[in-house]
């Protein structure tokens, strides 16, 4: 049985490299030789490296090896082979580099989805990627701009201020003395990023054909949707406007940088002072509250999954309300929240006059930055109803209700993975309503041995839930990484959902009768008293 998946999986590889080098010579530009030599080689090295991994799993868990096996021991052996594994494709992104660099990064943002060898394997991309030189920059500004840089800046810094998978942000100095944040492309990421998506997804679909269990379709689908979208900075520009739309006139306290110009490759913004979200010295310099960061950075994403799009009966809302038409039907979702893209801004703030009131208030004195709103996911009003009912009833722990709403979220069966995939959270901890309670390491660690343990039954599920979910799986777990690194308790993450979740349920038109309407407002104002009370040190 092996020895035939062996020699089908070659002879697969085989056309697939043959197809990705004819692939290489179409795109080659005017059949440049050093093109060709190296996407061929990017394509030896993503097949074989490919092969190798379905081929480690496919002999390291042979039934002769595993059958009788204790689960100890079974867990162990998966334990190894996907460290194994994380590490030829750790090797493999490292070289590629490029559009590969960005798809470990995806995967070393679902924490609570995947393997942790393979997230924390994928990690370390987070601050390895190389700068593009500035012989090269110079070269990208005159094409695309038509003139160099020294018409454009009165000063540029050559050090860039952050370096990403696709691009690198300077802080330079226009003509007319503002200070900007020039986010550049890396100029040699698009010459290979058709090819990389076309030949990881017809992998994909080889693997796929040839070991059924191994269901990764929805990785390729991602990279083939949203990166293009990436690479063309006017989506962000676009982005961007959108999403300060959205909080202009509201009490959020976020901040989103202007856009001055765009190019496809080239973005000229307002540049803003801060610190990474995460920098706790640089919070402790500044007497700003970890936990209120965090509580508002929450908030900020409720509002955008929960509200943003959704119309009705805004006066129940925490912030000055906007007009109705102001909330655009379909909403976006930031959907790539890590450290390197949330920044805090110490502000002044007013000091109470009646001493008794300074007793009772903790002032917010920070801003948040969003930066990045390149990859951003459209939610639209049927999602967030049904998402916030899902919500609803894992706050709950109402399985009946679980299992219904998952069917109508994500069409799934298998309704307790999807459960505790969704939260992060044991079954046993959902189903008990402690879904608001602090993890123990304990449950930690049983989680992240249940990821490795149901790999492909998890990997299953990512293949057929609805598109958007993959990013706002994503965005829960980078949040839930921030919250934790900012000291946020699990109960309050959890309590500043449910008052939007909450408000979300009772004006769906579906609460049955006045008073199961209040409890949910009741509940509601209770999550927000809450809330108000952990900010200010109260609890």
């Amino acid at each position: 049985m092996f020895a035939r998946a062996l020699r089908r999986t070659v002879v697969a590889s085989t056309v697939l490299f043959a197809g990705s080098a004819a692939g290489s010579l179409y795109l080659s530009p005017e059949k440049d030789l050093f093109f060709l030599a190296k996407a061929t080689s990017r394509s030896l090295r993503t097949v074989t490296t490919g092969v190798a991994v379905v081929a480690d799993y496919q002999w390291s868990l042979r039934s002769s090896v595993t059958e009788g096996m204790p689960r100890d021991d079974y867990v162990a052996l998966k334990s190894d082979i996907h460290l194994r594994c994380a590490k030829r494709m750790l090797c493999a992104i490292q070289k590629n580099g490029g559009v590969y660099v960005k798809l470990g990064q995806h995967v070393s943002a679902l924490e609570y989805l995947l393997p942790a060898e393979y997230v924390e394997t994928m990690r370390v991309l987070q601050d390895q990627c190389p700068p593009s030189s500035l012989e090269d920059i110079n070269k990208l500004f005159e094409t695309d701009l038509g003139v160099p840089m020294k018409y454009v800046f009165a000063s540029f810094d050559e050090e860039p201020i952050g370096v990403a998978s696709i691009a690198q942000v300077h802080r330079a100095r226009l003509q007319d003395g503002r200070d900007v944040a020039i986010k550049i492309q890396h100029p040699g990421i698009r010459t290979f990023s058709m090819l990389d998506i076309e030949l990881t997804a017809g992998f994909v679909k080889m693997v796929k054909q040839l070991f059924p269990d191994f269901e990764f379709g929805w990785l390729a689908d991602e990279m083939r949707n949203n990166l293009p979208c990436e690479l063309d900075f006017n989506y962000e520009a676009k982005n961007a406007e959108i999403v300060e739309s959205h909080f202009r006139g509201s009490d959020r306290l976020v901040t989103v940088p202007k856009v001055y110009w765009v190019k496809p490759r080239l973005m000229c913004m307002e540049f803003v002072e801060g610190k990474r979200i995460d920098d706790l010295d640089y919070l402790r310099e500044h007497h700003i509250d970890p936990s209120q960061v965090a509580v508002e950075l929450n908030r900020i994403f409720s509002e955008m999954i929960f509200y943003h799009g959704f119309c009705a009966f805004i006066w129940l809302r925490t912030h000055r309300p906007h007009p109705v038409h102001s909330f655009p039907s379909p909403g976006l979702v930031h959907s790539d929240p890590h450290p390197g893209n949330l920044m805090i801004q110490p502000q002044p703030v007013k000091t109470p006059v009646l001493p008794l009131f300074r007793l009772f208030r903790h002032p917010r004195n920070f801003k948040i930055i969003l930066l990045d709103h390149g990859l951003y996911r459209t939610l639209d009003k049927q999602f967030r109803h049904d998402y916030a009912w899902l919500w609803e009833s894992l706050i709950r722990g109402d399985e009946d209700r679980i299992r219904y709403w998952s069917k109508q979220v994500a069409e799934v069966d298998m309704y307790e993975l999807f459960a505790c995939m969704i939260t992060g959270r044991n079954w046993d901890t959902i189903t008990s309503g402690g879904v608001k309670s602090d993890r123990r390491m304990s449950e930690l660690d049983n989680v992240t041995s249940s990821a490795a343990f149901y790999f492909k039954e998890i990997s299953s599920v990512l293949a057929q839930v609805p598109r958007p979910l993959l990013l706002v799986f994503k965005t829960n777990d980078l949040l839930r990484s921030v919250a934790r690194s900012l000291k946020l308790s699990e109960w309050a993450s959890v309590s500043v959902m449910s008052m939007y979740v909450l408000e979300t349920c009772a004006l769906s038109g579906e609460v049955e009768g006045v008073s199961e309407w209040a409890r949910f407002v009741l509940e509601r104002v209770l999550a927000r008293v809450a809330v108000w009370l952990y900010e200010h040190n109260w609890l």
